[in-house]
């Protein structure tokens, strides 16, 4: 006679089991208490993974607009409920770059490359990224999340000119206030006299168009003086948008996100955490926990002559993956002593923050920018991978 046991799906013989006599004088067999326990045990097990594994997770954003998510509801913000069914949104395996092979399963050095690169998503766009050791660590550009340093350069310089314009134009505008009070001979009225003194311009305007005079010459003033006011409040509000905009920039780089979302190669997103920034570099840093991922080789790029072929990984435009060819041209420096790889790999918005790869798949930098002038062409710029090592030596310990 055999048995089923339930932790193999085989049967055992009846010696395995134990035997003793019935009431009524014949054999019975008796299952040991140990064998029992393990047999619920494993049944147990067994449905306990068959069952979709789904939490409650919190969705909040806090005062600076950053997502975050968490198992416990914040005490101090809003947040929204949401039930996640971690095993249809996370891959099985806990090694990440076993799980990108075998899914992906790249043919070239080029493919291989896209599975240690992620495309990252801030609150203010799309940018690239990439695995620089197995424990999850994430390198990308600090602009990604605080903006294009050269953009809000050029919006300060602009934001000096149109304040020193738009100051310029009011004082014409009073000026042209006090012509008109000479004019028309109202020099002594109090109420047009005291605006034009605190240069309140709609106010020297609401008084000047309640004169009690209807001739032809009055009206046309007051329409010319209504289309300057008029349009210096349009160019008011042009650099109050301005001054936002470089408010917010400069609230990003102070208060870097406590998290991005990155999404594999494989698209799987995942809430990476805010690790550290460079101070002298446009670098920054972020970590994956609990996961083994893909760590790529280094390139030696002293050791790579002008002319030699180099590959440019990222999302540009939202394109993820997507992989852009140039050659090496020469090695700079910059004023903190970065070492700058000048090549002709196209860099588009979305490629920021991605490797720049040699033939061998070997990284060699993180792609930073590209140089945008009238009739250049070609010309893009990535962070040597020694320096971006050297800037976060003590994070990636």
């Amino acid at each position: 006679m055999r048995y089923l046991d339930p932790r193999r799906g085989l049967n055992f013989r009846r010696e395995n089991a134990m035997m003793r006599p019935s009431a009524n004088g014949t054999m019975a067999f008796r299952v040991p208490h140990k064998r029992i326990f393990c047999v619920f045990l494993t049944i147990a097990l067994w449905v306990c993974s068959a069952i979709p594994c789904v939490a409650t997770i919190y969705k909040y954003r806090d005062a600076q607009g950053n997502w975050h998510y968490a198992d416990v509801p914040p005490e101090d913000h809003g947040a929204e409920a949401m039930e996640s069914k971690t095993t249809d949104s996370r891959p099985d395996s806990w090694d990440l770059e076993k799980h990108l092979q075998e899914k992906l399963k790249p043919r070239n050095v080029f493919e291989g490359a896209r599975n240690f690169t992620v495309t990252i998503k801030t609150p203010i766009g799309l940018g690239s990224g990439f695995f620089v050791d197995e424990k999850g660590h994430i390198v990308t550009n600090r602009h990604v999340f605080e903006g294009d340093k050269n953009q809000i350069a050029a919006a300060e310089n602009l934001f000096e000119r149109e304040t020193a314009r738009l100051e310029q134009f009011k004082d014409n505008i009073l000026s042209h206030a006090a012509d008109l009070m000479a004019f028309e001979g109202l020099t002594g009225n109090p109420r047009l006299a005291q605006r034009l003194e605190n240069r309140d311009m709609d106010g020297f305007l609401d008084a000047y168009k309640g004169l009690d005079r209807n001739d032809a010459a009055h009206k046309i003033h007051t329409d010319r003086l209504e289309s300057l006011v008029k349009d210096y409040r349009q160019r008011q509000e042009k650099l109050d948008s301005l001054a936002r905009f470089l408010g917010e920039s400069k609230m990003r780089a102070d208060n870097p996100p406590a998290y991005v979302t990155v999404l594999l190669a494989d698209n799987t997103p995942f809430e990476a955490k805010f690790v550290a920034k460079s101070p002298d570099h446009d670098l920054a840093l972020f970590r994956l926990s609990g996961y083994k991922t893909p760590r790529p080789e280094w390139g030696d790029i002293r050791r790579i002559p002008a002319g030699t072929p180099v590959y440019a990984v990222g999302s540009p435009l939202g394109l993820s993956q997507s992989v852009s060819e140039g050659i090496f041209s020469a090695l700079r420096t910059d004023a903190k002593g970065a070492v700058i790889i000048q090549s002709t790999a196209k860099v588009n918005k979305g490629n920021s923050g991605g490797p720049l790869i040699d033939a061998q798949g070997r990284v060699l930098g993180v792609n930073t920018a590209k140089l945008m002038r009238p009739g250049v062409e070609g010309i893009s710029f990535s962070i040597a991978i020694d320096t971006v090592i050297d800037a976060f030596k003590n994070e990636l310990k």
